[in-house]
Parts: C-alpha cells; structure tokens; sequence
C-alpha cells in the first residue's frame, strides 16, 4: 500500500561552478543541500526544489526562484515554509555592506522561511542570532580572507628577514677579513717605520688596490672604523 506524502519546498543555493541547467537537485554541487534538507523534513514528505545560481547576492532580487516562491507564499495566506539548509550559505554570498539590508528583506517573510540548521522559521530566531547569521557571517568570510592574506605577508617577512639576517651576516664576515688585512698592513708598515698613521695607512690601501665595501677608496676615518672592528 502506498502512502500519500505530505509536500514540501525546499531551496538549493548554487554558487559555483557552471550555471546549472535542469533539476539543480541532481547537481553534485547541491547535494550536501540536498541530503540536509530531506534529512530535517524526513521520507514522509515530497519536496519540490526551487533554486537559485548567484556568485554574489545583493538584494533579494538575485535570488529570483526564492523570491517568487516567497511572495506567492505570502499572497496566498499559507502558513507553509520553503527549507534552507542554513541561511548563512546565502549570506556567504553577500557584501557586507549589503548584509544587513537583505536580513530586512527576508525578514518581511520570515513565517515563510525554514533554516534547517537552526530547526526554526526566521521569525522565530532571536534578533541577536538574525543578526549573526547575517552580518557575522559575512565579516567571518572578510577575516578569514584576511587572515590568509596576513599569513602570507607574514612568511613573505619571514623570508625577507631570514634573507636580510644572511645578508647582514656576509657582510660582517667580509668586513672582519678587509679588517684583518687592514691590520696585516699596519703592522707591515710598522716593522719598516713608526706605527703608521690612518692617512698613511690608507694611502698605502689605496696604492695597494684595496677598496671599501661599496667600491670606494680609503680614507683615515674609514680605516679608523674598520680597524676598530679588530678591538
């Protein structure tokens, strides 16, 4: 014996992928949708599926199959509800600047609306939750897109200060050794003449070939500097 089932509205939000021609309940894409809803109204109901394909939601008027099921709900005086598996899918799809505006929006049929996630109609969900499926939901998805993007900036400088504390430490390196020759040469001239002054020993530098860090020639003080390093 077949029983008679009881009917039922369910709504499918598809937001990627190619735009869905036929039964959006056949979709791969709508199938979690799908399974969460039939699973919340239970076998003993028939569900007509009504469907939206928006990548970005505005205003109710991107969700024209919500929309029009909506409205002629209320015409009608029905005190029947279309089931959305959790109304925060479609406020991941919405700015969020325009958050709030399209909460208001739905609100004016809020008898008519079922969020399966919460088991109550819209109307029925405390003010303070309304306003965390809405606009909470909206900032989460702006955060999290930050926080990847701080992530990254945040090993880009990593790398840029591990590579910058290598480079800091060739140049010590390259220092201490034209330092050191520097020093070879003082006590050079020294066995010859008198401790040589800065002037004379960068002279001698210079004559030599011996050049500073960035090309240049010595002078007293940049030798004084650099023999300083020894100390």
């Amino acid at each position: 014996m077949c029983m008679n089932k009881k009917s039922a509205l369910g709504y499918l939000l598809l937001s990627y992928g190619p735009r869905h021609n036929g039964p959006a309940e056949t979709k791969p894409a709508a199938q979690s949708q799908v399974r969460r809803i039939s699973a919340f109204l239970g076998p003993e109901y028939e569900i007509t599926w009504v469907s939206d394909y928006a990548r970005q939601v505005g205003s109710l008027d991107d969700l024209p199959g919500l929309k029009r099921v909506l409205v002629e709900l209320q015409r009608s005086g029905s005190r029947a509800a279309i089931a959305i598996d959790e109304l925060r899918r479609v406020f991941r799809r919405v700015p969020d600047e325009h958050a709030l505006n399209l909460l208001n929006e739905l609100l004016v049929f809020g008898d008519h609306i079922l969020d399966v996630s919460y088991g109550r109609r819209l109307s029925d969900i405390p003010a303070s939750s309304q306003e965390y499926i809405a606009v909470t939901t909206a900032r989460k998805e702006t955060l999290h897109r930050l926080e990847r993007s701080v992530t990254a900036g945040e090993k880009l400088n990593r790398n840029t200060k591990k590579a910058t504390q290598v480079s800091a430490r060739a140049k010590a390196k390259r220092a201490d050794r034209t330092a050191r020759l520097l020093d070879d040469l003082r006590k050079e001239l020294a066995n010859s003449n008198s401790t040589p002054s800065l002037s004379e020993l960068a002279r001698v530098a210079n004559e030599r070939g011996l050049r500073t860090a960035t090309g240049k020639a010595w002078t007293g003080s940049t030798v004084g500097r650099m023999l300083r390093r020894l100390e």
